[in-house]
């Protein structure tokens, strides 16, 4: 339980929550883990939500006190799943935010699909320095 909890206060840290008080009350969470840098070790990615808004990270299994920000937004808009995918292509669309063309991605590894349901997903893969989040459907 140590374990869990060490990295949970870590995300909430990374996420900018502070306190024992943010801890309890994050009203969802989802978790998926897989290899997502291929270097053998596990990785986990976290979806943490609560009234202030929502974060998603990837916490490496060579960095467990250093969790990568993937997504972060307001309380209304926050993810509903979250899959981890193997390696393939994938196609990009130019209507996501801050996208302006649509472009064809091969993922070396394992990489997490999050989104809403029925809606918007985006793809999260690691590009050998760091991770890159492209928007897949809007």
């Amino acid at each position: 339980m140590t374990g869990v909890r060490i990295m949970i206060t870590a995300v909430i840290a990374a996420c900018g929550l502070a306190g024992a008080a943010a801890a309890q009350n994050f009203t969802s969470q989802m978790q998926a883990t897989g290899d997502f840098d291929g270097d053998g070790l596990t990785d986990t990615a976290q979806m943490v939500s609560n009234d202030r808004g929502y974060h998603v990270t990837v916490t490496r299994g060579a960095a467990p006190r250093d969790p990568a920000v993937i997504a972060e937004g307001p309380a209304e808009r926050a993810p509903n799943t979250m899959n981890v995918v193997p390696p393939g292509e994938f196609r990009t669309t130019a209507a996501g935010p801050g996208e302006g063309r649509s472009e064809q991605i091969r993922t070396r590894g394992q990489a997490l699909i999050y989104g809403t349901a029925e809606s918007s997903s985006a793809l999260v893969y690691w590009t050998g320095d760091e991770f890159r989040t492209v928007w897949l459907a809007d």
